[in-house]
C-alpha cells in the first residue's frame, strides 16, 4: 500500500503547484482566497489523512483511508478545475460578487 500513498502524494505535490499558478495569476486577493481556499483545505485533509493510513494497524483500514485520500483528492482536482474555468472565461481579474 506504501505505493498508492507515494502516488497520492505525487497528486497532492502536483495539486499545490497547480494551485499555486493560480494563486499567481488571480490577481483579486479576496476572489484568490474564496476560489482557491477550499482546495487547499482538501488537499492539507488528504495529506492528513495519507499519515493516518501510513500508521493504519492493518490493511483494510489502511485501504479504508485511502479511499478517503482520493475522494479530498478529487474534490481539490475539482475546485481548482472550476477555478480554470473562471480565469477561461472571465480572465485573471475576475471578482467574486455578492454578499
Amino acid at each position: 500500500m506504501e505505493d498508492r500513498i507515494r502516488e497520492i502524494q505525487l497528486k497532492v505535490d502536483a495539486e499545490r503547484k497547480q494551485l499555486s499558478a493560480l494563486e499567481s495569476t488571480l490577481t483579486d486577493p479576496a476572489t484568490k482566497e474564496y476560489l482557491l481556499k477550499r482546495a487547499w483545505h482538501h488537499l492539507d485533509d488528504v495529506e492528513m489523512i495519507l499519515d493516518w493510513a501510513r500508521k493504519a494497524s492493518n490493511a483494510s483500514n489502511e485501504a479504508m483511508l485511502l479511499t478517503g485520500a482520493n475522494l479530498f483528492l478529487t474534490l481539490a482536482v475539482k475546485q481548482r478545475e472550476g477555478v480554470q474555468e473562471i480565469i477561461a472565461k472571465y480572465g485573471p481579474n475576475a471578482v467574486m460578487a455578492g454578499g
